[in-house]
């Protein structure tokens, strides 16, 4: 089943469950190579389902970012965005990881993301809230975790991931409508009483006229 959304925000993810075969906003890097997608693995997750596994492996890394996992949106976050991202996780052995915000997996853009996320063996819950900054500007679109913090042989393990954006309708909450007939709107708020063809709200909801 897919996970909620509470009411005005909307979802720039898919398959945040990890139980379908949609791993197209799930990416994992090890030993400084290219990012690839995900492997959600059976019997991992918080109640023995599906969940992705991460392997950090201390041999080969000598930088905190050559082991990642990256969380892509599935559009581009401009600035003043308000977002959240919520996952669950544990580790076999503690260890931290640092988020960055990049663009795509490994196109990176600024150092702070989602807070630094310390893990443990037992399943923890992770929310973050926030909004796009001037710092993260340059088509932040992904979340990165930089799994070699720690230069230590770590099983990482993340579960139901929510990646969430506040839901807007540019700037026009309602539309008054006495009289029973629908009524249009241009995207600047005037009131087109004829429309051609071209995008408007009509009934609080935006409509293209063909």
């Amino acid at each position: 089943a897919a996970i909620a959304v509470p009411e005005g925000w909307r979802s720039v993810i898919t398959n945040g469950t990890l139980e379908g075969d949609d791993m197209s906003c799930f990416f994992s890097k090890t030993s400084g190579g290219a990012p690839e997608p995900s492997v959600a693995v059976d019997y991992e997750g918080v109640d023995d389902w599906k969940a992705i596994v991460i392997n950090s492996t201390a041999s080969t890394a000598s930088q905190d970012w050559d082991d990642q996992f990256f969380i892509k949106a599935t559009e581009k976050l401009a600035v003043g965005t308000k977002y959240r991202v919520e996952f669950d996780y544990r580790s076999d052995i503690e260890g931290a990881a640092d988020t960055q915000t990049h663009n795509q997996p490994s196109e990176y853009i600024h150092w702070a993301c989602i807070n630094s996320v310390t893990f443990k063996p037992e399943w923890q819950h992770h929310k973050f809230e926030g909004t796009v900054s001037n710092d993260q500007t340059g088509n932040f679109q992904t979340v990165a975790f930089n799994m070699s913090k720690n230069r230590k042989d770590t099983k990482f393990v993340i579960d139901n991931i929510v990646f969430l954006v506040e839901h807007t309708t540019t700037g026009i909450k309602s539309v008054e409508n006495n009289t029973g007939d629908v009524q249009y709107f241009d995207l600047q708020g005037r009131r087109v009483a004829q429309p051609a063809k071209g995008l408007y709200i009509a009934n609080g909801k935006k409509v293209i006229i063909k």
